[in-house]
């Protein structure tokens, strides 16, 4: 597979500087770039951004549409949506800026150092290596980060302890975690988001064929990374479902072991399950297409709040549904 590997440079910090070398797929979209550096770099989604192609100062921009906004933005740009990255990065040494917050205004440089071949052992998207700690949301741009950081290594300073207890006393500007940042990809890119899916009742047929397809693209790598991120369930327990519970609870409950079961799904790990259900939760189940065995049938448990019968079953067995 082709991709590229880019250095993410965040300019106008001072030691230590910040930056982050990834490996992404060469047909993304600017779109998909913007949450990729999000995930890698450690920002927090939450304020807007565009990319500028061409000459830094005078160049193409690219980012959010209009339509998606809701606002005219008075600016004239690409939706970020539609433009994929190799329509400007194309060889080696070209590069694009990322501008995020345009209140504190982070701005990013993005160099393509190399266009590589990869086999489907390794991730993408994949941070390689990094340095240096990203700095807070809303701590006023590189000019307030540069103020933030002499301060709190001065306990003396005049507001050290405020910013102690907005940034936290652990908060280190050299600090980096690679094992973090891919986490967050994974989480962000590696996971398919199967609750909403579930929420929307997607049919059975797609929704089964959309895990499938996922997982069949994973690597032993990004299998790795998934049972590292989410835990290995050897043996999944589900909850008890009891007769006082009320029809929203029983949903509640189902649709969060059905998320972990689509997540964790026989081709990352071996699942075993194994608890008691009402009828409720055994209808939703079955209507995903989750196989119930059968081990135990008692009928004429009581009656619960909302006047229906309860009927228990354990099952015994989910494997290898997909």
């Amino acid at each position: 597979m082709k991709c590229y590997k880019l250095k993410v440079k965040l300019l106008n910090i001072s030691k230590p500087p910040v930056w982050r070398d990834i490996l992404v797929h060469d047909d993304i979209t600017f779109e998909e770039l913007h949450h990729i550096i999000q995930m890698a770099m450690g920002w927090e989604v939450c304020h807007m951004h565009q990319f500028i192609v061409g000459n830094r100062r005078n160049g193409t921009y690219i980012g959010i549409s209009e339509g998606e906004l809701g606002f005219d933005t008075g600016i004239d740009q690409l939706d970020h949506s539609e433009v994929p990255i190799s329509q400007y990065l194309k060889k080696v040494k070209d590069k694009c800026w990322y501008e995020y917050d345009f209140g504190d205004g982070w701005e990013h440089e993005i160099n393509l150092v190399e266009v590589v071949d990869l086999s489907k052992e390794q991730p993408v998207p994949f941070v390689l290596k990094g340095k240096g700690a990203c700095p807070p949301e809303d701590c006023g741009g590189p000019w307030g980060y540069e103020e933030l950081k002499e301060t709190i290594k001065n306990p003396k300073a005049e507001n050290y302890e405020e910013m102690i207890e907005w940034v936290g006393d652990d908060f280190d500007p050299n600090h980096f975690n690679l094992e973090e940042a891919n986490n967050r990809l994974l989480e962000q890119f590696l996971i398919p988001n199967v609750q909403e899916m579930i929420e929307q009742r997607v049919p059975n047929n797609i929704l089964l064929n959309f895990s499938n397809k996922h997982t069949s693209t994973w690597s032993n790598s990004q299998l790795k990374l998934a049972k590292k991120q989410f835990g290995e369930l050897v043996n999944l327990d589900f909850p008890i479902i009891e007769p006082t519970m009320s029809k929203e609870d029983v949903q509640m409950i189902a649709t969060t072991s059905i998320e972990q079961i689509f997540i964790l799904n026989p081709k990352a790990v071996h699942i075993l399950g194994e608890g008691s259900f009402t009828v409720v939760i055994v209808q939703l189940l079955m209507s995903f297409g989750i196989p119930c065995v059968e081990s135990t049938f008692e009928k004429n448990l009581g009656i619960s709040k909302t006047g229906e019968k309860e009927v228990k079953y354990t099952f015994s067995q989910f494997r290898e549904y997909f």
